[in-house]
């Protein structure tokens, strides 16, 4: 998991996600989590739908979401073998 000092308040409402992985050892479910305070966190929902991405080795992803400006935002990665290289950014 990112720590909490790696989440942010999207300013604009927007979040742009790219992950990556050349050595994971099988798919990874990874949230889009998302808290008004800070502390209590759950998985984000677009359309009505939980936002998991499912990352495989060797197959970038990115994404984009709008987010409610006053939620604080942040990734839940599973804890398992490999390395996953992440960037998060607003807008």
């Amino acid at each position: 998991m990112i720590p909490e000092s790696g989440s942010f308040y999207p300013q604009d409402g927007v979040v742009s996600v790219e992950l990556m992985s050349t050595d994971i050892n099988s798919t990874k479910a990874i949230e889009l989590q998302g808290s008004l305070s800070g502390t209590n966190w759950d998985t984000l929902q677009d359309l009505g739908e939980d936002i998991v991405l499912s990352l495989v080795k060797d197959a970038p992803l990115v994404r984009s979401y709008n987010i409610d400006k006053r939620l604080k935002v942040r990734l839940l990665v599973p804890s398992g073998t490999g390395n996953i290289a992440y960037y998060v950014a607003e807008g």
